[in-house]
Order: structure tokens, then C-alpha cells, then sequence
């Protein structure tokens, strides 16, 4: 059986797989990611868990495809800047891979190929032209229009956590002010909820964090809410409503059939979902309103997987 081997870089864990033509998944595996022992000790221990699986699925991939965190320079493969792989910038990713294992290699960002997951094995399925969201500490995005994905002139297409919303809002990790990301990621609900932390408003809260609103993060946040504590889980929705008005804008600059949603704090989209879509509503054009759904990711942690398996399967067949 024709398989290629798929990696999904992240800053704590590195999860890997063996991927037929048709999205299936015939092993996988899971290690620590170390990224303070540098990046070749990295590649040289995921090497070896590759060809363990290969292995014991009795097939040798004929490829390997890399999702990764932050921005890629592809068709290079190196990395720019990654922000939770320190001292990582400038490595050449997908060429070391290649090294390490006699086979050829390629790699993107995480948001580019998870939409390339969902748009061949996922919910976008049949969708020519969408957006796939990634939400959690950052805000990511991988566009997909008239079925291609779109990288851009200088490859930072899709970074739609940059869009400004708000002109007089808090600064932004990339230089600019009023970034979506600045306001509704995962720090942004963090340091909003500490900001308004009182044990009396917040008593489910408060036991959760024994008090401290340093301990006070995304995850916290749901699981109050799940305890029935709606002004905890009132924090994604106020950050829905931003995110809301920067992928409203989106659809009706590039004319989306519809937004894919995943991350971490999409695991929380049930709280934010109801003011998310209002708000998308309200800033759509008239001609799009009620034709652009806005639906949570079904793959989920694989969605970057498969999508690396699709870069590698097109790099194959020559069908990039």
C-alpha cells in the first residue's frame, strides 16, 4: 500500500502518521517536541519514530509532508520567525527531513494545510472557495479560492488574526494595533477575564483557580461555564464578536462559500458560536448574509495531518 508519513509541529508535541491516498490514517505516533534541544535533535527523533511506524505498518512512505506552526518559506520548507520554536528561525525544515530520510519532503504552515485537510477529507468537502480558522493562542487562517490554495505574493495569505477591527484597540505581537488576535485569541480572553476576576462575580471561577487570577486561562474559562457559571463563559462570546467582524470581512472581500473553524478555543465555540455568527451576520454584504455557514472543524487535531499528506500527495502525482 502507497503511503506518505506526516508531520504536525507544534511548540510542545510533534505527532506524526501514515496516510493512504484516502485520507486514512494507518499509525500514528506522539512525542515531545524538546525545542530547547534544538531543531536536528528534533528531526533526528521523529526520523526514527517514522520509520518505527513505517515498520510496523509494513509500508515505506514514499514522501513526507510537515505542517508547522508559524510562517513557512515554501516551496523551501524553512522557517521564519516560529514563535514557539525558539532559535528554530532559519531552519530548514523540510530539507532536513529529506536528509534524514533518503525521501523527498515539503512543508507549510499549519493553517494552510489544515485547510487543505478539511477542504479534501473534512467538512469543506465540495466547497471551492472558503477559509479554514485556526483559534487559539493565535488567530490563523488558510484561504482556499476557486479550489487552490492561496499563499500570497510574500506567503502571508490567510493571516486574518492581522485584520484591524479596531483602530484605537490594544497593540498586537506583529507591530500593528487593533489586530482581531490582539482582542479574541486565547491571551486576549486570558487577560480579559483576569482584568474583571471577583470571587463574588465569579465563584465557580475562583474555586477552579483557588483564588489566583494568574491561574485564570481559556480551559478554566469553559469548565466554569460547563459548571454553569455564564459570566465565565461570556468571555468567548464577547471575543466571538470580534472575530465575527474581522471573517465578515473576509467573506465579503473574497466571496467565501463558507468558514471552517478549529483550534483550541473553538473548543469553547459552543459559548462563542451565538454571538460569532450574529456578528458575522450583521457586517456581511446584503448578498451574502445567510449564504456564508460558519461551521466548527470535524477532524479536528488531524486536519493538519491530512493536509500535509494532500501537499505531499500533489507534490507526487504533479498535481501542484
Amino acid at each position: 500500500m502507497e503511503v506518505v508519513a506526516t508531520v504536525d509541529l507544534g511548540g510542545t508535541h510533534i505527532r506524526i502518521a501514515l496516510v493512504d491516498r484516502q485520507g486514512n490514517i494507518l499509525a500514528r505516533r506522539v512525542l515531545p517536541t524538546l525545542p530547547l534541544q534544538g531543531p536536528h535533535l528534533a528531526v533526528q527523533r521523529t526520523a526514527e519514530a517514522i520509520l518505527q511506524a513505517s515498520r510496523e505498518a509494513g509500508s515505506r512512505p514514499r514522501a513526507v509532508g510537515i505542517s508547522s506552526a508559524g510562517p513557512i518559506h515554501y516551496p523551501e520548507g524553512t522557517l521564519t520567525h516560529p514563535p514557539n520554536l525558539p532559535g528554530w528561525d532559519g531552519f530548514a525544515l523540510a530539507p532536513a527531513f529529506a536528509s534524514a530520510l533518503a525521501l523527498p519532503a515539503w512543508a507549510d504552515n499549519d493553517a494552510n494545510l489544515a485547510a487543505l485537510g478539511e477542504g479534501s477529507y473534512g467538512i469543506a468537502q465540495g466547497w471551492a472557495s472558503f477559509a479554514f480558522i485556526i483559534w487559539g493562542t493565535g488567530i490563523g487562517g488558510g484561504l482556499v479560492l476557486q479550489g487552490k490554495l492561496v499563499r500570497g505574493a510574500h506567503g502571508w495569505a490567510g493571516e486574518v488574526g492581522h485584520m484591524a477591527v479596531d483602530a484605537f484597540g490594544p497593540p498586537c505581537g506583529c507591530g500593528g494595533q487593533g489586530c482581531v488576535e490582539a482582542l479574541a485569541a486565547g491571551p486576549a480572553i486570558t487577560r480579559s477575564a483576569r482584568s474583571r476576576f471577583s470571587p463574588f462575580a465569579f465563584p465557580a471561577l475562583a474555586r477552579l483557580v483557588e483564588g489566583d487570577p494568574s491561574r485564570i486561562t481559556p480551559q478554566a474559562l469553559e469548565e466554569a461555564d460547563l459548571l454553569g457559571e455564564g459570566p465565565s463563559g461570556a468571555f468567548f462570546a464577547e471575543a466571538g464578536r470580534w472575530l465575527g467582524l474581522a471573517l465578515a470581512s473576509l467573506a465579503n472581500a473574497l466571496d467565501l462559500q463558507g468558514i471552517v473553524i478549529g483550534g483550541g478555543v473553538s473548543r469553547a465555540l459552543h459559548r462563542a458560536l451565538p454571538s460569532l455568527r450574529q456578528a458575522m451576520h450583521r457586517h456581511l454584504i446584503s448578498g451574502l448574509k445567510g449564504r456564508v455557514p460558519l461551521l466548527p472543524s470535524v477532524l479536528g487535531d488531524d486536519a493538519g495531518l491530512l493536509g500535509a499528506g494532500c501537499l505531499a500527495w500533489e507534490h507526487l502525482t504533479g498535481a501542484v
